[in-house]
């Protein structure tokens, strides 16, 4: 990565993501979680995959929910499976981006 890329620490992340208890999500229904966090930002179907150590596929969720823009620092995407959030994952946003990507950011650019 350039000098032109920095994201956010892993400190401010686990902050915010344990300020709205986001590892204790799962099993949630899909109605609870857009009316605690409202709709996401970005809906992709279909979801998030997890696999165990041999490969075998133990979680195929049907859609992927994106908010950019529910913490200052972090995005955080929630997999929803039988309509109940399947796995909750999180990562920094952009502190730093070359300049002429500050115009297109889609919410995971926080500057400081």
């Amino acid at each position: 990565m350039n000098a032109d890329w920095e994201s956010w620490d892993w400190e401010t992340v686990h902050r915010e993501v344990a300020s709205l208890g986001l590892a204790d999500l799962v099993g949630v229904a899909e109605g609870e979680i857009t009316a605690r966090f409202g709709q996401p930002d970005d809906v992709a179907g279909p979801g998030g995959e997890t696999t165990d150590a041999a490969g075998k596929i133990v979680l195929s969720a049907d859609a992927a929910w994106t908010y950019y823009r529910l913490l200052a620092h972090t995005c955080v995407t929630i997999d929803i499976s039988n309509e109940r959030v399947a796995q909750v994952s999180w990562w920094p946003k952009w502190k730093r981006v070359p300049p002429a990507l500050r115009a297109t950011d889609t919410g995971a650019y926080a500057p400081e």
